[in-house]
């Protein structure tokens, strides 16, 4: 089982970031529902590090890039999700990395209100 943890996105994470908004099966749950064009995961990526918002998710070894998990606000409503490289799915990570998140953000803001 690999073990993860959250961290700040970083520049290192730019290929995998880019791999994961480009693969189909991840993206048919998210946004546009369909992969991102090379040039549009750019752009995300660029947005996603100067604007954080989620939680980058990595092995707690390695400190590879797994996916993100948290919080985003979307049309004006929290949007609490998490999105994985499907090359990891299967193993929990999810899981862990939202209980991480949970219990991150329960020091951060208020979650009484999304009980």
């Amino acid at each position: 089982m690999i073990s993860v943890k959250l961290r700040n996105l970083g520049h290192q994470d730019k290929e995998a970031v880019i791999a994961m908004l480009g693969d189909p099966e991840v993206m048919r749950f998210l946004g546009p529902r369909r992969a991102l064009a090379e040039d549009e995961a750019d752009s995300w990526f660029e947005s996603a590090l100067a604007n954080p918002t989620r939680f980058a998710v990595a092995n707690a070894d390695t400190d590879e890039f797994i996916g993100f998990c948290g919080i985003k606000q979307m049309d004006g409503v929290q949007d609490f999700g998490y999105f994985i490289r499907s090359e990891f799915w299967g193993n929990g990570i999810a899981a862990e990395a939202c209980e991480l998140a949970i219990e991150r953000l329960s020091s951060e803001i208020d979650l009484s209100d999304y009980a």
